[in-house]
């Protein structure tokens, strides 16, 4: 029974020092890039949207349930996933021009 338990101890403590996935959504002026981001699916990813412009931007997603500001000159992080396949659509809520989609894949390692 003990071995057991630490076994289970084990594999939890190795599945919750695995590395989080993270990528960077940059805003300039022309919008965010890149424009499409590849995740995989089924991980949990970090965001971090960096905004490069003189002013607040926003971003927001329906599908993905988020809405955050991020001022001038600052990051912020979100985290989303675990996801399924599939496409999901953020925008910047200030700059209705400025879309983007994250392309979710179980391809995309």
């Amino acid at each position: 029974m003990i071995r057991n338990c630490s076994l289970v101890l084990f594999v939890l403590a190795l599945s919750a020092a695995a590395p989080l996935r993270f990528v960077t959504l940059t805003v300039k002026d022309g919008g965010f890039e890149p424009k499409t981001l590849a995740l995989p699916a089924g991980e949990k990813v970090r965001i971090v949207v960096a905004n490069e412009t003189s002013g607040p931007v926003e971003f927001e997603s329906f599908s993905m349930h988020r809405e955050q500001v991020v001022v001038a000159g600052a990051k912020i992080t979100l985290f989303v996933g675990p996801l399924a396949p599939g496409t999901y659509d953020f925008f910047d809520d200030f700059h209705p021009g400025s879309k983007g989609i994250v392309a979710v894949s179980s391809a995309a390692r």
